[in-house]
């Protein structure tokens, strides 16, 4: 719309210039202009043509007035576009690498007896581990799994104890209260898993790991680490992923077992019908 604006103006000042040169040299010719009409023509002609400099240098310097425009308004549009936001696991990598290196060796190997001791996995390690481990591999797998959620209970307790050294006022006393309930809810609801069968304990273990993550994940600005939750994440997938093995084993397990029941009540009442008939 800009440059549309200023090519009509410069159109109206050519008009302008064009006119005034060509009544100059109507005044110039005198009465034989007012006589000779194919005279005037050749008159307006030449001054049309001594006005092509001006016309050039006017046209150069209006492209050379109107680029610098262009491009500054492409840099402020540049300018003003956001810069692209990193992703997810951008983020998460880079809170990763700020771990310490102890947590993160200790927290990385505790992940992985939740991954040795399921059943399908472990059945491959017979070399490795022993005969009564291979065997009883679920359940030694369901009670560590109650062990680490009361330990991530327990990680509150000691933030609260830590906070409340110095507490100042009656709000942080209310969060260090808040911590120590929280502190104990972990452990209270893992350990009856202890007492259920390995199928059953590790359905509920693969849904308290993620939620208490998530729980974790809503007190992440209430004294815990920054890098915290970074590496809680591939703990809690690790874990987890687990537990579910173990979970799906038994459900197979399960159901191979009712089948084998329904086979065997199949035969004995076709065994049952037979000896009827005879």
């Amino acid at each position: 719309m800009r440059v549309t604006l200023k090519g009509i103006e410069l159109l109206a000042i050519l008009g302008k210039q064009a006119a005034a040169q060509a009544a100059f040299g109507y005044q110039a010719s005198g009465a034989a202009a007012s006589s000779n009409l194919p005279q005037r023509g050749v008159l307006l002609q030449q001054h049309l043509w001594s006005a092509r400099p001006w016309l050039s240098s006017s046209i150069r310097a209006f492209a050379a007035s109107a680029k610098p425009v262009g491009a500054a308004q492409t840099a402020a549009q540049a300018a003003k576009k956001p810069a692209a936001s990193p992703g997810s696991f951008s983020r998460w990598w880079q809170a990763f690498q700020q771990v310490p290196t102890v947590p993160k060796f200790l927290g990385l190997t505790g992940a992985i007896p939740f991954i040795a001791l399921a059943p399908p996995v472990c059945k491959h390690l017979t070399s490795v581990l022993p005969a009564e481990v291979v065997d009883n591999c679920a359940m030694i797998q369901v009670c560590y799994g109650v062990t680490i959620v009361s330990f991530l209970g327990a990680v509150h307790w000691g933030v609260a104890m830590s906070s409340s050294l110095g507490m100042a006022s009656a709000q942080a006393a209310q969060m260090a209260n808040e911590a120590f309930i929280y502190s104990v809810l972990p452990s209270l609801a893992a350990w009856p898993v202890a007492l259920m069968e390995p199928g059953a304990g590790s359905m509920v273990l693969a849904m308290l790991l993620p939620a208490c993550y998530l729980a974790d994940f809503a007190r992440r600005n209430k004294g815990l680490p920054q890098w915290y939750m970074a590496l809680r994440v591939p703990l809690t997938l690790a874990a987890t992923f687990g537990m579910l093995l173990t979970a799906t084993r038994h459900v197979h397990l399960e159901f191979d077992r009712a089948k084998q029941i329904a086979d065997q009540a199949a035969a004995s009442k076709a065994a049952a019908d037979a000896s009827a008939g005879k």
